[in-house]
């Protein structure tokens, strides 16, 4: 039987790993009970791994030194802040490689100055915080994109990190690059990035079809943070490989519970049902995918944004105008509808939605509204004829 598996996992943008359909991302909505409390044991294996607590925010003793160096001799956060930033950024003092493939603690990715985005949110949360500023990590909901190997299907998610002072406001990214102001971002506690840690691990592990380790991991990402879908996401495709099927569908199911928009767990349950031989179920789910697509907002972002990449603008305003109607309230929706209204030749319907972004924005992209719509305009359909 050849299973087309899904599984999740957080790295750079530049090299995608992590399986799932398109909007396997949206892991910031709405959750609810449950199915089950705990993961499905492995079964045909006698010996369970024990996967240590990882501390993935330790400052090692290199990393003090190199603080006392260049940091923290001022008490100024707002210096502070600044001097690291330049610090960690890839022409700075620590000449941080990206290794899309290395998922790393803070301490182990300062020694070895490379790792994924994960790996490099540890390392600045840990010295930020250090130096007495604030610090967090925060998923970016980033356009999918895809790659494979083997039997899995991969989609990579992004993690950065959000870093405050007294008065300013930074976003640290490992690309180098600033985040779109047209993205959806949001916080994660310290236990789900710990979680995302394991889970990467595990991931890893299901790539080497390693399953003990594989679901030692992603079971530790469970207990770490039971409130995330993706590890229960990816602990039916473990289930799935040791062809535990109803396993598997408990956990999809799980999944779906946890985020009702969690379609990475939907296209599973497809190809857990076409396993079991259960053509109608398969059918069944298949046609509820369709459904949440065409009544999800991001996936209408996500069309409206090929629609403007292709000069379609028209075609991508009515999108937006779409997903604003289904969901209100998130200024990237706004953002691209004042965009693109713009380049229809709409300039009060497109300022009004600009105007509606602004005020929905988080704090750390409002300095981003400082430019006016014209600029942005000019400056993403450069992009486009590039």
């Amino acid at each position: 039987m050849t299973m087309n598996d899904t599984a999740q996992q957080y790295r750079s943008r530049t090299k995608v790993w992590v399986a799932g359909i398109s909007l396997a991302m949206l892991s910031a909505c709405a959750s609810h009970t449950p199915v089950i409390d705990q993961a499905p044991r492995l079964a045909g294996y006698e010996h369970t791994i024990e996967v240590p607590d990882a501390d993935l925010l330790t400052v090692s003793p290199q990393m003090q030194a190199f603080l006392d160096r260049y940091v923290l001799p001022y008490e100024n956060l707002d210096t502070r802040l600044q001097l690291l930033t330049l610090a960690v950024t890839h022409s700075g003092v620590i000449g941080f490689t990206r290794d899309d493939d290395r998922t790393l603690t803070a301490s182990e990715a300062f020694r070895q100055r490379t790792g994924n985005c994960l790996s490099y949110a540890n390392m600045v949360v840990a010295l930020a915080r250090a130096s007495g500023l604030e610090a967090n990590y925060q998923e970016v909901i980033v356009q999918p994109q895809w790659s494979s190997r083997e039997d899995t299907i991969l989609l990579a998610k992004h993690i950065n990190v959000a870093v405050s002072s007294r008065h300013y406001r930074y976003v640290i990214d490992v690309t180098g690059e600033r985040v779109p102001t047209n993205s959806t971002r949001h916080l994660l506690s310290d236990r789900q990035a710990a979680s995302l840690y394991y889970n990467n691990l595990g991931v890893e592990a299901l790539l080497d079809n390693h399953l003990p380790s594989a679901w030692a991991h992603i079971n530790k990402a469970i207990e770490t943070a039971p409130g995330l879908s993706s590890p229960w996401v990816n602990m039916g495709v473990v289930m799935s490989r040791n062809l535990q099927m109803h396993d598997a569908e408990k956990s999809h199911r799980n999944a779906l519970a946890l985020n009702s928009l969690e379609l990475t767990a939907l296209s599973n349950l497809y190809d857990v049902y076409i396993g079991m031989g259960d053509e109608a179920r398969a059918a069944e789910v298949e046609a509820r995918v369709e459904k949440y697509r065409q009544g999800n907002p991001y996936y209408l972002l996500m069309l409206s944004n090929e629609a403007f990449e292709q000069g379609q603008f028209r075609k991508s305003a009515r999108l937006l105008e779409k997903a604003v109607r289904k969901k209100d309230d998130d200024h990237a929706l706004h953002f691209a509808l004042a965009r693109a209204r713009f380049l229809t030749g709409q300039r009060d319907e497109a300022l009004t939605a600009y105007e509606k972004a602004r005020a929905l924005a988080p704090g750390q992209v409002q300095s981003d509204f400082e430019r006016a719509l014209e600029d942005w305009v000019n400056e993403a359909t450069a992009t486009v004829e590039n």
